[in-house]
């Protein structure tokens, strides 16, 4: 499983940050590191803002669209 080997690899403290413009998919991502306990969220909420300066070409898109982007913050611990 994918989120196991992200455990094992990324050091203490490291971070993956999850991005969708599909709550759905979203949501089974979050649903997927929560279950994992080498992993906790940053808050409990969607955060209102992309962490990187730059958009990619999608998140434009659905901004653009005046559509949600849904993104989550899982810290190694």
């Amino acid at each position: 499983e994918l989120v196991a080997l992200l455990a094992e690899t990324l050091p203490q403290g490291g971070q993956i940050i999850l991005q969708s413009d599909v709550l759905d998919v979203a949501a089974a991502m979050v649903d997927c590191f929560v279950e994992d306990p080498r992993f906790q969220r940053s808050g409990d909420r969607w955060l209102p803002h992309s962490p990187f300066p730059a958009q990619t070409e999608r998140e434009e898109l659905t901004l653009g669209k005046g559509l949600p982007v849904y993104r989550a913050i899982f810290q190694r611990i």
